[in-house]
């Protein structure tokens, strides 16, 4: 099976897991770490529901990368309303 994983950078490293499998989580100080970790966690996880005569739950989590505009990444600001009429609540608070 494949499920997806959420991996996220932190101040102290790196944390990741799996939407279609509530409470499997793994942290790591690098990338590859918390990659290695998240499988691992994802085996004994399995194993446990198994274990439990739980059902396993198939994937259904999906995940899209997308692209933006160029002008985006480098701080150009551009209204919500003018791409492609979408809208956004984003708010940024200073620190």
């Amino acid at each position: 099976m494949r499920y997806a994983v959420v991996i996220e950078k932190g101040l102290m490293g790196f944390s990741a897991y799996v939407p279609d499998l509530p409470g499997c989580v793994a942290a790591g100080s690098a990338r590859d770490d918390v990659v290695r970790e998240i499988r691992r966690a994802i085996e004994a996880h399995i194993e446990g529901l198994r274990n439990n005569g739980c059902p396993i739950p198939a994937p259904a989590f999906s995940v899209e990368l997308v692209e933006v505009a160029s002008e985006l990444e480098v701080g150009g600001a551009r209204p919500a309303s003018a791409v492609n009429g979408s809208r956004s609540s984003a708010r940024c608070e200073a620190s």
